[in-house]
């Protein structure tokens, strides 16, 4: 409107408020990275929230992981580290990326997954799905007691998918890690192209609850019949 620039922000009190959390988790765990601690925060955001309008439950698109629980970012349980390297590789399978082709050939010679879905993140999402696809993550205890911790996995699967994973269960003790894969499968109920969200859970008795999100988008391109108008089971 005729001005030289505009500031805004969507984020309203959000950041200042992640940013006071994140203050305290480094006093607290020196030695986090900030994405040990980005992820403590996603993994124990709870999700009794709903839409801005309405009484219609949130979903990740509106909330992501949850809301925030502090006191229970202190002591997650699990946590999901990414260093540099792995944000490059995620970067080179998007829009704008990072680093030159041959950089990230260098990376994927070097056992580095191109795949974006594989970037380890508390979250799990893919944006096509064509068929059946499977990504990796790999989780490091970071409990504050130490000692043998095992942790197994149930699954919320998003609707028109299966969704497996393994191992099932992992015993780590205070800084191992274990990778595991999720396959994720359309099944004849899966709508194409329609973002369908559910979640994984770590889980150790009562003590911790690990939780990442999952979205996921069935692609048209398995559904030759539906899209033809000849019916509607996938292929």
């Amino acid at each position: 409107d005729g001005q030289n620039f505009s500031f805004l922000s969507g984020t309203s009190m959000s950041s200042p408020h992640v940013a006071g959390i994140f203050a305290l988790l480094k006093e607290a765990h020196p030695d986090w990275s900030a994405a040990v601690a980005k992820s403590a925060l996603m993994t124990t955001a709870r999700q009794d929230l709903k839409k801005t309008f309405g009484e219609e439950a949130a979903d990740p698109f509106d909330i992501g992981s949850g809301h925030i629980v502090p006191e229970e970012a202190f002591d997650p349980g699990l946590a999901y580290v990414a260093g540099f390297l792995v944000y490059l590789a995620f970067s080179c399978d998007i829009a704008t990326p990072l680093i030159s082709p041959g950089s990230c050939d260098f990376l994927a010679a070097n056992g580095f997954s191109l795949d974006a879905s594989d970037l380890n993140y508390a979250s799990i999402a893919v944006g096509t799905l064509a068929g059946s696809q499977t990504v990796t993550r790999t989780v490091t205890n970071v409990a504050n007691n130490q000692g043998n911790k095992s942790f197994t996995v149930s699954v919320d699967a998003p609707p028109g998918l299966d969704v497996s994973v393994n191992p099932s269960t992992i015993k780590l003790k205070q800084g191992e890690s274990a990778t595991y894969e999720v396959t994720l499968t359309a099944t004849d109920d899966a709508v194409a192209e329609e973002w369908a969200f559910g979640s994984l859970t770590w889980s150790h008795g009562g003590e911790y609850s690990v939780r990442s999100p999952i979205a996921v988008k069935p692609s048209a391109l398995v559904f030759p019949d539906e899209v033809s108008g000849a019916g509607t089971e996938g292929s």
